[in-house]
């Protein structure tokens, strides 16, 4: 899989490894994370989802998503 920006970030809904730790959500409260490079469809609609689920705002643009 590709390396995405925020992967740090990112690690607290442990969405790479296809599940989600919701205990840890709190932590991104007052962040943006920026995921770029996504070259697969299902991953973008696996992040869109997940987040969605989680109350957060996701944007989408040609280069990438914003979930905020």
């Amino acid at each position: 899989m590709e390396t995405y920006q925020a992967l740090n970030c990112l690690k607290a809904l442990t969405l790479f490894e296809r599940h989600i730790s919701f205990e840890h959500v709190n932590e991104l409260v007052g962040y943006t994370i920026r995921i770029e490079g996504l070259s697969c469809d299902s991953d973008r609609k696996m992040i869109r989802h997940t987040a969605e689920k989680l109350n957060l705002t996701v944007k989408e643009d040609t280069e990438g998503i914003s979930i905020q």
